[in-house]
């Protein structure tokens, strides 16, 4: 098991990387024959650069093998730093979503993209922006049902269709944006408000027979038309199978969990389920309840890091005051990040997946998780 082994021609592979903290999650594809595709970014926090990257260069593949990035949506653990990406990528193309494309949402970053932070994700789109516009490349907004990607390998189709977001999702936004932006707005935080989950481009792909669910942050709301709601009335789906893959949506949060839709897009107890885990300030996700929930959908369910193991432990405030008293540094252990390689021979039709695990990631032990 060498993480630097890269695919065969005929291999199709799902790499996600991520970890605790909120570093962030980003999904590398190898199409077959070559090609490449990026979904989100996640930074090395040592390095600074994409771990995306950073897995291909042990691949010894160039960066010009990457023939699309996804931007699923724009909160700061998915879109930090992603210009970077963009930047050494030359031949891909770039698609966000087109709920992000009101004059509502311009205003929001003209107004939010000025605070100092490394997490600013409206500083991070503005320099996104500025990017496509003085290197002539372009950011291609797209919506449910549209086909970023095909190609023919050993006489299978290889296709990439976006499940989300519908025409009900950016009017959500942009009504959303607009009762936002009517109040008095906090130009000291760079909090991502309103919530852009629901604006997030859920994706699907198929290999052949095989299909695969990429869930980015998508939730569960009560309209019908919204959310998890409204994927499952993508035209994409129509004499589709069920996914053998699934990357769950927001972490395992509770509010990407639909029982319903779960088990009419994905094969219940013979899917390979992953997802990352992610600790901020005091949420830890996936929580017990939901490790337990997914467990019961498949036991092949993995996570990025131990979300337990890699909680930080606050210090008392007495503790504290007397490590400052006696001047004592504490130096953090650096962050250890996972990834979880999926692999399936798409010329062989009897072929077995594969799963490899590296860095901090995890096969969840589901008998023992009750």
């Amino acid at each position: 098991m060498e993480i630097n082994k890269p695919p065969a021609v005929s291999e199709l592979e799902i790499s996600i990387l991520g970890g605790g903290k909120s570093y962030g999650e980003s999904l590398v594809l190898h199409l077959g024959n070559n090609e490449w595709g990026v979904i989100d970014n996640c930074n090395n926090q040592k390095t600074r650069k994409p771990l995306a990257l950073e897995y291909l260069d042990k691949l010894n593949v160039p960066y010009e093998k990457v023939v699309f990035i996804i931007c699923t949506h724009w909160h700061q653990d998915h879109i930090t730093r992603i210009t970077s990406l963009f930047k050494q990528c030359p031949n891909a193309e770039f698609y966000i979503s087109d709920a992000l494309n009101c004059k509502e949402f311009e205003h929001y970053i003209c107004l939010k993209s000025n605070i100092k932070s490394n997490f600013n994700a409206a500083g991070e789109f503005k320099k996104l922006v500025e990017y496509a516009q003085t290197s002539n490349r372009k950011l291609t907004r797209v919506t449910q049902d549209q086909l970023l990607y095909k190609n023919v390998f050993e006489g299978k189709d290889i296709e990439l269709f976006t499940l989300s977001p519908n025409e009900a999702t950016k009017k959500y936004f942009e009504k959303s944006l607009s009762n936002f932006l009517a109040e008095p707005t906090d130009l000291s935080t760079v909090a991502v408000k309103p919530e852009p989950n629901l604006q997030s481009i859920v994706s699907l792909l198929k290999a052949g027979s095989h299909t695969f669910l990429l869930g980015a942050d998508m939730e569960v709301v009560a309209d019908n038309d919204l959310g998890w709601k409204g994927v499952i009335n993508s035209k994409a789906l129509t004499n589709s199978n069920k996914s053998i893959y699934f990357k769950v949506p927001h972490h395992g949060s509770e509010n990407g969990y639909d029982e319903a839709i779960w088990n009419k897009l994905v094969l219940k107890d013979d899917s390979i389920v992953t997802t990352t885990s992610i600790i901020t300030g005091k949420t830890t996700l996936p929580t017990k309840q939901m490790t337990k929930t997914i467990c019961d959908f498949s036991y092949d369910f993995y996570i990025t890091s131990n979300p337990v193991e890699t909680k930080t432990i606050k210090h008392p405030s007495k503790i504290q005051k007397f490590i400052n008293f006696q001047g004592i540094k504490i130096t953090k252990i650096p962050f250890e990040f996972g990834q979880i390689r999926f692999r399936l021979n798409i010329r062989d039709s009897s072929a077995k997946p594969t799963t490899e695990l590296f860095g901090a990631s995890i096969k969840v032990d589901c008998a023992n998780n009750s």
